[in-house]
């Protein structure tokens, strides 16, 4: 029998002090965050897929406007070549000349905008896992979704959402509970202890870098909203006068009131405002969709 056995105290207690704490506390957090980081996927999904289908509606309008400038440049062009037996030469020459660098350029132009339309549209086939003629693609000229936040609300909801605080808050949170157990367990003037005092204090400063990072973000969307948002009043204003004035074109140029040239020329001013128009609804569409992110927690890049 043996007798007399003493008990030592352990020299490793920081370190067995830090595997418990890695072992326990805080799973329940970290599965949430993993939970958030898959709904987070789906939602980016989403704006994703949103992105690319404006952008297609967008390079859609942006073709039709360089057809109708291409066609307006040839109408010129011919009326241009016309001349040339009833006016001076030189200066019809030199129209020419200049018509036919513009009609070039614009057939470039009208090439690269093919090519990037397709390319968005391969996105929107992509995303959606469909076939391309299943897509209809049409920008809304009404957005009736508003606003639903104020800045302090969605600044609240973005912190309290976002997956980088909610890691900071965890690391946080357990770097506390180890310096709790090490001070028990070895004292406030131990190495082990310091060395994660001065990393819990250097976790801090980080998660409140970010944060001052991420509401300056909020508070610059929240702003760029509100730009876009006066715009967007213009805008429809603008849309509901052009479809009533393009109804009036065709009519004077039936009735012979004004030329195909000039019909093409205002055709063309009206079209190039409309894509305008056209571009703050999907400005304020995308807004929409991040701030709505925000509330959700999430950043976008």
């Amino acid at each position: 029998m043996i007798t007399n056995v003493k008990s030592y105290p352990q020299k490793n207690n920081g370190l067995c002090c830090e595997i418990k704490s890695m072992q326990s506390p805080h799973k329940s957090k970290l599965s949430q965050i993993k939970y958030n980081t898959k709904q987070h996927e789906k939602l980016l999904a989403y704006h994703k897929l949103q992105i690319a289908y404006f952008n297609t509606c967008l390079s859609k309008e942006n073709l039709k406007l360089i057809n109708l400038q291409i066609e307006t440049l040839n109408k010129q062009l011919l009326i241009e070549k016309v001349k040339m037996t009833l006016a001076k030469p030189e200066s019809t020459l030199i129209n020419i000349a200049s018509l036919e660098t513009t009609l070039s350029a614009a057939q470039n132009q009208y090439t690269a905008a093919i090519e990037q339309a397709m390319l968005f549209e391969r996105d929107v086939v992509s995303l959606l896992k469909t076939k391309l003629e299943n897509i209809c693609y049409e920008i809304p000229a009404l957005i009736q979704d508003e606003l639903r936040y104020s800045l302090d609300e969605l600044t609240s909801k973005l912190l309290e959402n976002n997956i980088t605080t909610s890691e900071y808050k965890a690391k946080i949170a357990g770097l506390n509970e180890l310096l709790d157990n090490l001070r028990i367990s070895v004292g406030a003037n131990d190495t082990t202890y310091k060395s994660r005092l001065a990393e819990l204090n250097y976790v801090i400063a980080q998660s409140e870098e970010y944060k001052n990072s991420v509401s300056k973000y909020a508070a610059s969307k929240y702003s760029e909203f509100y730009s876009t948002e006066s715009k967007y009043a213009l805008a429809v204003a603008d849309c509901s006068g052009i479809e009533n004035k393009l109804i009036l074109l065709t009519v004077f140029y039936e009735n012979g009131s004004i030329s195909e040239l000039e019909l093409l020329t205002e055709q063309f001013k009206l079209y190039q405002s409309q894509a305008e128009a056209y571009a703050v609804f999907v400005a304020k569409s995308n807004l929409l969709m991040e701030i709505e992110l925000m509330s959700q927690g999430i950043v976008i890049n």
